[in-house]
């Protein structure tokens, strides 16, 4: 009985001490007018273990083609996240990519993109972190982290997608894409580069994105 006691509590430690597994996905893509463009980022908790938020971040590329020579600016959107209020990123956590990165291969496709960055805010403490939901999908999949938007100076290309892919490596005006949970109470890195579904995932089904639209095509 002692021993199988024993093993009991060793379970538990181990089960406790699990870190989850999630999706982080891209949704709800909306084109606002010829020159605004709004999209969500969800996270979603994909196992039975519990997942408290410590932080994350992430570079979004998106293929330059789309700005006709124009000029972007990437924003967050106010009052379009579901967590916690000292992690939900502010303007003071965005930044607009300037550099560009060439001949990036996407669907056998050469793409020269630029990236939309969130930075981390600071970890909240073990016990304040968001709870990352384990239901919904889309247009809906799992916490929704923010809303961003791109604004060009001038319109968009006619019929073109961004094409949307998360960052899998820190570069010049590139975040790394990082996810971190509480687990056992220490915030710890989980980050997944297979979780991330951007235009080339295999689970992402290919041209899904609502194609940019001219003026005279919304009218």
């Amino acid at each position: 009985m002692f021993t199988f006691l024993l093993g009991m509590f060793a379970f538990a430690i181990t089960a406790k001490g699990q870190a989850p597994t999630y999706l982080l996905t891209i949704s709800n893509e909306t084109q606002i007018n010829d020159r605004t463009y709004q999209f969500d980022v969800y996270l979603k908790n994909t196992s039975a273990n519990t997942f408290e938020l410590a932080n994350v971040a992430f570079g979004i590329g998106y293929d330059t083609s789309i700005l006709m020579g124009g000029t972007p600016t990437c924003s967050i959107v106010s009052g379009f996240s579901d967590l916690n209020t000292s992690q939900i990123p502010n303007a003071g956590t965005t930044i607009t990519g300037t550099t560009v990165y060439n001949n990036v291969t996407i669907n056998a496709t050469s793409v020269v993109y630029r990236y939309f960055n969130i930075v981390a805010r600071a970890n909240p403490g073990a016990g304040s972190g968001t709870t990352i939901s384990t239901s919904g999908s889309c247009p809906s999949p799992g916490t929704r982290i923010c809303r961003l938007q791109i604004a060009n100076t001038v319109p968009f290309r006619a019929s073109s997608t961004c094409k949307h892919t998360f960052a899998s490596a820190a570069g010049s005006n590139k975040t790394n894409t990082v996810v971190s949970a509480y687990v056992s109470g220490l915030a710890s890195d989980i980050t997944n580069r297979t979780w991330h579904l951007g235009y080339a995932h295999p689970i992402q089904a290919k041209n899904t994105a609502p194609k940019l639209k001219s003026f005279r095509e919304q009218v």
